[in-house]
């Protein structure tokens, strides 16, 4: 089950950056996650800034799933579109790739 999960998840990483990520997870958030109302409010979401970060090797989240994600919230909020970007890693695989620093880098709030 560890090897499926894995290879669903975080195929590009070891094995011990894998436990480690398992152990950041919290079973109680994930079923409230997928079963909450995740409908934005234009008026209010649309007024922050937003940046989606694309992972191309994404086994969990296919990339064109992503790209609707992203075009259906541009079109909800045109005044206030992502800033996206892509990095070439799986579903968790942000955690460690090198890339993820730079972007959140440059991630500013007024």
């Amino acid at each position: 089950m560890l090897e499926a999960l894995k290879a669903a998840t975080l195929a590009d990483a070891t094995d011990e950056q894998f436990l480690a990520f398992l152990n950041l997870l919290q079973p109680d958030e994930s079923l409230q996650v997928m079963t909450a109302d995740a409908r934005i409010d234009p008026a209010r979401w649309g007024t922050v800034p937003h940046t989606f970060v694309r992972l191309t090797a994404d086994r969990s989240l296919p990339i064109a799933l992503q790209d609707r994600l992203i075009a259906e919230a541009d079109a909800a909020t045109p005044a206030n579109p992502y800033s996206v970007h892509t990095i070439d890693t799986t579903h968790a695989g942000f955690f460690y790739h090198p890339a993820t620093s730079g972007i959140l880098a440059g991630l500013t709030s007024d």
